[in-house]
């Protein structure tokens, strides 16, 4: 079996994270340049999520998960010099709520379809709000994955043992037979590696240098390290 994660392994936002705040802002009646916006949502991502340590149960819910969101865009906000507002903070998460707002990176389905032709079940982990599952619904994911596990509504989240045990329980896989694909080392890797799976870190762009576990650059490269793994030495 092998078990994905969802945003920055098989989704990315459409057209970019920063389009889609600046489309909400816009309609708001605030006009924001593209670079400042970039470096504010760089900045927001390094304050909120480049810490080495993650609470799980801020993702554990959708009310949590909502707030950290919120938190986040305050953040940007600031950055930009936009006075905090919470309505406006809640529409722009509520944006990315849609699957219009979000697009399957280009390896996704050939790797998938090399997956499933050699007989492995597939599943989904992610840290998501419940918007999640009829995104996957519209992408035509479904067809594709045997289980998706959703923080928000599991009520645990990465990297707590007890998400990845509830995936294999609905699948019917044991951590011995199952891989976990994520782009995130804290969340994902050692998150799968604490439910006793072998885990692949998914670094499209190269930001991580020496790590203790398999990286590919492309989830194309998946179905040969399985079957390498599967080869008699």
């Amino acid at each position: 079996m092998v078990l994905f994660d969802a945003g920055g392994t098989l989704l990315r936002p459409h057209p970019s994270q920063e389009e889609v705040t600046a489309r909400v802002l816009t309609e708001a009646g605030i006009d924001v340049a593209g670079d400042p916006l970039v470096e504010a949502i760089r900045a927001a991502n390094a304050r909120l999520f480049g810490g080495h340590g993650r609470d799980a149960q801020r993702w554990a819910s959708e009310s949590a998960i909502r707030e950290v969101w919120l938190e986040y865009y305050e953040l940007v906000l600031a950055r930009i010099g936009v006075p905090w507002d919470r309505a406006l903070g809640g529409r722009i998460y509520d944006a990315f709520g849609v699957a219009e707002s979000w697009a399957l990176f280009e390896d996704v389905l050939p790797t998938l379809a090399a997956l499933r032709t050699r007989g492995l079940r597939l599943g989904i982990v992610s840290d998501w709000g419940t918007a999640l599952v009829p995104i996957v619904h519209a992408m035509g994911l479904s067809a594709h994955f045997g289980v998706a596990v959703v923080s928000a509504y599991a009520g645990v989240a990465k990297p707590d043992r007890d998400v990845f045990a509830y995936a294999l329980a609905r699948i019917g896989a044991t951590a011995e037979e199952t891989l976990y694909v994520g782009d995130v080392y804290l969340a994902d890797v050692l998150g799968a590696r604490g439910a006793g799976i072998e885990p692949i870190l998914i670094d499209r762009a190269g930001r991580f240098g020496f790590v203790d576990c398999v990286v590919v650059r492309s989830l194309v490269e998946i179905p040969a390290h399985i079957e390498a793994a599967l080869s008699p030495s």
